[in-house]
């Protein structure tokens, strides 16, 4: 009974494989509980349309389990989004979705399956994400969100406020980063400092400029900045220019300390190409 209750025989199978990218965000909240997204980007190389008197139609349907440390499930999501688009997506350009779901705060493994029409899909293998406390006076960041106004995909978590992804974390040189992240467990009125640093992979552990940022002067090599917290819970909206970076793999790195002394980091991979 213990073997046949814990394990699993027959793991979800697909007789055609996607080349499909998938991101997991913990960033924003419903209630006490942290909001995870769990966004995507299927290649039009991957894709297989049925046509309508409209247009195309690409049904994909995306599979989400959440588990707590003792591998109980505590959030779950088995959803089919019909896109229609008037023509074929190229092979070179992405059909890009997203679902969020309120889940508890701690450290999470997660595990998606991703399908596009009958028989083509993909099992990821479990990963983890860390869910930061909403509710609570200790100092916590989210995910840092890395989005692009060109990828079509946004989510609204207040009125007048946009946030922008991009599931497959890839950026022209001429491109923006938009990015967007919450602080969680300031004291209203008390100073906070937030520190940004891009690091090349590979480089070492040095700096790498960010050239023109958030509107600021020449080349820093790192960001530092403080500021007083309107509000327990704090939503940060800035610009990224990547017109200085170099074709390659990049990690930009967060920090916030409040005035206690509390720090709180959190990172971001990403990519620039030509």
């Amino acid at each position: 009974i213990l073997h046949g209750t814990t394990s699993d025989t027959y793991e979800l199978f697909f007789p055609l494989e996607i080349k499909a990218q998938t991101q997991v965000l913990a960033v924003g909240y419903r209630g006490n509980q942290g909001l995870v997204h769990v966004t995507f980007a299927i290649p039009g190389s991957s894709l297989t349309g049925t046509e309508n008197p409209r247009g195309i139609i690409y049904p994909v349907r995306l599979r989400f389990v959440a588990m707590d440390g003792t591998g109980d499930p505590v959030g779950f999501v088995d959803t089919t989004r019909v896109f229609l688009a008037r023509q074929a997506v190229p092979q070179d350009e992405y059909l890009v979705g997203e679902v969020n779901l309120p889940v508890p705060p701690g450290i999470l493994q997660y595990r998606i399956a991703l399908q596009q029409g009958e028989h083509a899909g993909m099992l990821l293998p479990i990963d983890s994400v860390l869910v930061a406390a909403v509710a609570g006076t200790e100092l916590a960041l989210s995910d840092p969100v890395l989005g692009s106004r060109t990828s079509n995909l946004t989510w609204n978590p207040a009125v007048g406020d946009t946030v922008f992804f991009n599931p497959h974390g890839a950026y022209r040189q001429d491109d923006l980063i938009e990015l967007y992240y919450e602080v969680y467990g300031l004291v209203t009125g008390r100073q906070y400092q937030t520190q940004l640093v891009v690091k090349k992979e590979g480089g070492g552990g040095g700096f790498l400029g960010l050239g023109k940022i958030f509107g600021g002067g020449s080349t820093p090599i790192s960001l530092r900045f403080e500021e007083l917290a309107s509000d327990q819970v704090v939503r940060v909206q800035r610009s990224i220019q990547l017109r200085k970076l170099k074709p390659g793999s990049y990690t930009l790195e967060l920090a916030v300390t409040d005035d206690r002394g509390l720090t709180s980091r959190r990172t971001q991979d990403f990519e620039v190409v030509k």
